[in-house]
């Protein structure tokens, strides 16, 4: 069980796509040329263990895992750019802090831990460098130091909506100088949702449009296109042309997309029923303009490696990294009982 799981709060702290940290991370959101990756086989795999309990490191070339700290239970785990720190949000179990502790350590066997503070309301978006670190709130993105103090940031249009406590989903852009998030706003029929897109430095708003429902926002990996989901449709936006296209049929019920390693597509996931519940699984690789739907060809990845030449799964209790289409599959460890890993 993951702590999305046992705490509810954790659904508003992060998500699987995407931050800012590469890979999975996303690149650095500062504008500036973002510096070559590390390449899979140097790049730190970071997981989370129940037994033995604590967070691991280990890399493909020196695949004996190492303990990082004592934190099992955890939601999200983000990587800095560098790939030297991480930040951890874990419960509090006493109850003092609802929302939790939010952590972040050097990524070394037993690496020390460099900041720590409440978890605040929002979705933490990722380093933006080694010591800054990006909230997306309802009030705007806040730029924090490893303590949480405020270092700056920006104020959403005064249009969003912030009534009972509204939450925004929010996405990074490949580049790292855009955000896309789907606020409400009051209009004459009640309040409708709205993709916009804003710069990540300033806040300056850079397209919008209105939607017919709510959903996640991706993007893809070209930086250009930004692909929702709603309901039974996948819509794509290209900044700048004021439309949507879509909604593209496709053969399987969509729940939500996330950025996959090749930039003409986007990973979708199914609804999958469990009788008294349905799950989101990532299962599809669609192009993005829906042109293309393929069932994914190797194991449901769970992170990318910086370079984006691997994917990392989870299979029968081991951490397994092949190709993106599945080929030279290695299972790293079978030792540990993996889970929420990064890259």
């Amino acid at each position: 069980m993951t702590l999305a799981s046992k705490y509810p709060w954790t659904a508003l702290v992060g998500a699987l796509a995407v931050s800012c940290g590469g890979s999975e991370s996303g690149p650095p959101a500062t504008g500036s040329p973002a510096a070559s990756p590390p390449s899979f086989q140097q790049s730190p795999i970071v997981f989370g263990s129940y037994e033995p309990p604590g967070t691991f490191l280990l890399t493909l070339a020196d695949p004996e895992p190492r303990q990082i700290n004592d934190n099992y239970d955890y939601y999200p785990l983000l990587l800095s750019p560098s790939r030297q720190r991480l930040l951890q949000v874990t419960p509090n179990e006493d109850g003092s802090l609802p929302r939790g502790l939010v952590q972040i350590f050097e990524i070394a066997p037993e690496g020390a831990r460099l900041g720590s503070f409440p978890t605040p309301e929002g979705e933490f978006l990722g380093f933006a460098d080694e010591e800054t670190l990006l909230l997306m709130s309802s009030d705007g993105l806040q730029r924090l130091d490893l303590n949480g103090a405020v270092q700056g940031g920006f104020a959403l249009p005064a249009w969003v909506s912030r009534e009972n406590g509204a939450f925004y989903r929010s996405a990074v852009s490949p580049d790292g100088t855009k955000i896309a998030l789907t606020p409400t706003r009051e209009s004459e029929l009640g309040f409708e949702t709205i993709l916009l897109v804003v710069n990540s430095a300033t806040g300056v708003v850079l397209d919008q449009w209105p939607l017919l429902g709510r959903g996640v926002p991706a993007w893809a990996g070209d930086g250009h296109v930004v692909v929702a989901m709603y309901a039974q449709g996948l819509y794509t936006f290209v900044l700048g042309e004021g439309s949507a296209t879509g909604p593209f049929e496709l053969p399987f019920q969509p729940c939500e997309a996330h950025v996959w390693v090749e930039p003409g597509r986007v990973l979708v996931g199914e609804v999958v029923s469990h009788g008294d519940y349905s799950t989101c699984d990532p299962a599809w690789l669609v192009s993005r303009d829906g042109a293309r739907a393929e069932p994914l060809p190797g194991p449901v990845p769970l992170a990318f490696s910086p370079d984006g030449e691997r994917i990392l799964s989870i299979d029968q209790g081991a951490l397994v990294v092949s190709k993106p289409d599945g080929s030279e599959l290695e299972m790293l460890s079978d030792v540990l009982e993996p889970h929420d890993p990064a890259w």
